[in-house]
């Protein structure tokens, strides 16, 4: 299995981050339900796929664990906004301030 996708591996550090930012734009864009789903699952798929990677960079002690952890944190700050609006659409009157 690992095989097939290592013929890819010089383009997965490029297409994990578009991914993630597709989902991100597609859960904030959208006005459809359905369509908001897709996205936060897409960009949360994204964020665990992220949070493993930089599991394995700490615990080989590879040099670029720091990069990692950095890239963790802002999607740690996305996946707040995309609570933060999706509380928002679905009530905005608990949030009347």
């Amino acid at each position: 299995m690992l095989e097939y996708l290592e013929c890819c591996a010089e383009l997965v550090p490029w297409l994990i981050p578009l991914a993630a930012v597709l989902g991100l734009l597609q859960a904030r864009g959208s006005h459809q339900p359905t369509v908001r789903r897709w996205g936060e699952r897409v960009y949360f798929a994204v964020f665990l796929v992220v949070a493993q990677a930089t599991l394995r960079t700490m615990w080989a002690n590879d040099p670029c664990w720091l990069l990692h952890t950095a890239s963790l944190s802002v999607m740690v700050v996305g996946g707040a906004m995309i609570a933060i609006a999706s509380a928002g659409s679905a009530g905005s009157e608990q949030f009347d301030w």
